[in-house]
């Protein structure tokens, strides 16, 4: 019984239990940008897919603790991006550019009043973000992984590489019979647009 507890703990079982754990946290991520800014497209769900087992397979290279460092950083980093994205669509409805950080100090003073555009429903999806992110970190497999396991990982990032590689052609492929799709404005309303 110990035997099958040890193999259990650093196994293939749990190696799939933190892989789809991670994909999963890295698409919601995406699913709740896309529930606060612009949940009529369904196209950039498809990048995100392949972002998710991009990210997942670089995570799993590592060794246990490089992969919780790993996780953890790239997790936090993008969730941070999220949660500053939607916040600003919600109080502002656009999206946050660089050149808009220049403002921050000024709005500063508004902070409590501008908090209060923000529903109860994005403070408790920020709440199970931090949640899913930490048990993700926990998840990580405490062994080192196999030769096998690491060009089973390098293969799914080569081709996640080539799925963002040709994934945009074969979304935006119904823009090219669109007419007058070379000036700006048609561009905009295209699919490459959105």
């Amino acid at each position: 019984m110990q035997k099958w507890k040890e193999r259990m703990r650093g196994g293939p079982l749990r190696t799939a239990v933190c892989a789809v754990w991670m994909a999963a946290a890295f698409m919601g991520l995406e699913v709740f940008m896309r529930h606060y800014i612009c949940h009529d497209l369904i196209y950039p769900l498809a990048f995100s897919v392949v972002w998710a087992v991009l990210l997942t397979a670089v995570v799993l290279l590592f060794p246990r603790r490089g992969g919780k460092i790993v996780f953890g950083v790239l997790y936090f980093v993008l969730m941070a991006y999220a949660i500053a994205q939607a916040g600003y669509y919600q109080i502002f409805g656009k999206m946050m550019w660089l050149t808009d950080i220049r403002y921050a100090s000024e709005g500063a003073e508004f902070a409590n009043s501008v908090f209060d555009f923000l529903s109860k429903g994005f403070y408790i999806s920020i709440v199970l973000m931090i949640a899913i992110g930490v048990v993700g970190v926990k998840l990580v497999p405490p062994t080192r992984r196999r030769w096998y396991h690491r060009v089973t990982c390098a293969a799914i990032i080569v081709a996640a590489c080539a799925g963002l590689y040709v994934l945009p052609g074969q979304v935006f492929r119904a823009d090219e019979d669109l007419w007058g799709a070379k000036d700006e404005y048609r561009r905009a309303l295209s699919l490459e647009g959105t």
